[in-house]
């Protein structure tokens, strides 16, 4: 969300960033997966990142009947979340949702952590500890003023 927009005020004293010891997928690999989940659940990938900077994540949006989902993958960390993707073509702000018709199923093939859109929702602040280097800086934190751990994790700051 970053500057100006408040977040609701939920905390959970025990998040704990991710540690960064595991892998992050591939540009190629992450698409990959996408396209083939989204043909098993009759969707179709609408747009998918070319994996350049900023934002430091890719994404991919799948349209079905209903919905629109995209699918975000940190690129440093192996950490998935899933958004409603805006109307324009900007990403951000970012609003996540949980969608168990894919997320589960996306995230258990590239071998990463799903993040729910309760703890991407959380205030970053007041998380057990500070978020580690891969994910944010001291400097970006102060300038940018994210309101929770997705606007911490997915974000576009250059």
């Amino acid at each position: 969300m970053g500057r100006g927009k408040q977040r609701s005020r939920v905390t959970n004293p025990r998040w704990q960033w991710p540690s960064g010891d595991e892998e992050a997928p591939e540009l190629a690999d992450f698409k990959n997966v996408c396209f083939e989940v989204a043909r098993q659940t009759g969707g179709h990938v609408e747009s998918a990142s070319d994996g350049r900077f900023p934002p430091n994540f890719h994404h991919v949006v799948i349209t079905f009947r209903d919905r629109r989902v995209a699918v975000l993958c940190h690129q440093a960390l192996a950490l998935l979340a899933l958004a409603t993707p805006p109307v324009e073509s900007s990403i951000w702000p970012l609003s996540f949702v949980d969608d168990p018709a894919i997320g589960p199923t996306i995230a258990a093939l590239l071998r990463v952590r799903l993040l729910t859109a309760a703890e991407l929702e959380l205030d970053w602040s007041r998380a057990a500890t500070h978020p580690p280097a891969e994910v944010a800086h001291e400097e970006d934190l102060k300038y940018w003023r994210p309101g929770s751990v997705g606007d911490v994790i997915f974000n576009m700051w250059d």
